[in-house]
């Protein structure tokens, strides 16, 4: 049981991380077009939103990581 949800966690994490970069590398492609006069791949709009949503998952995927060590400090 223990295993599973580590597996999954790290699964999460993986797939978190990951995305984060790629929205990274996204806005800073962004800044560059813009640098040099060129239209953007994202609206601000867009960036604000892919921004809240990489927070929100950062943030459950924290969560549930402190949740899981809880269990390890509580096991015997």
């Amino acid at each position: 049981m223990m295993s599973r949800r580590i597996g999954r966690l790290l699964a999460q994490v993986i797939d978190i991380t990951d995305g984060t970069r790629h929205l990274l590398e996204l806005s800073e492609q962004d800044a560059w077009a813009l640098a040099d006069d060129q239209a953007p791949l994202l609206d601000r709009r867009q960036h604000d939103a892919l921004r809240r949503m990489a927070i929100t998952a950062l943030l459950l995927v924290s969560e549930e990581a402190e949740r899981l060590g809880e269990r390890f400090d509580g096991a015997p």
